[in-house]
């Protein structure tokens, strides 16, 4: 099994047992043994991205709300 870097950021620390849970369901997404950094950046309000050899997973608060944004401005055009 291959071995990749991952970075992950969260909005406050994740606790050793959030890590690890999170290392193993991507390592199980990925197939892959992973190197895991973990970085805390609060301008993400909440939830967590995760970067895994260039692919981004972004479930934070702030993807969320410039998701809904967009959403209301592309409404708006109509």
């Amino acid at each position: 099994m291959s071995s990749t870097h991952v970075e992950v950021y969260s909005a406050v620390p994740l606790s050793e047992s959030q890590l690890k849970a999170l290392e193993k369901k991507l390592a199980r997404m990925f197939s892959m043994q992973l190197n895991i950094t973990a970085e805390v950046d609060p301008s993400l309000l909440g939830g967590i991205r995760v970067v895994v050899d260039g692919t981004v997973l972004d479930d934070t608060i702030r993807r969320k709300l410039a998701d809904m944004k967009r959403s209301i401005y592309e409404g708006m055009r109509v």
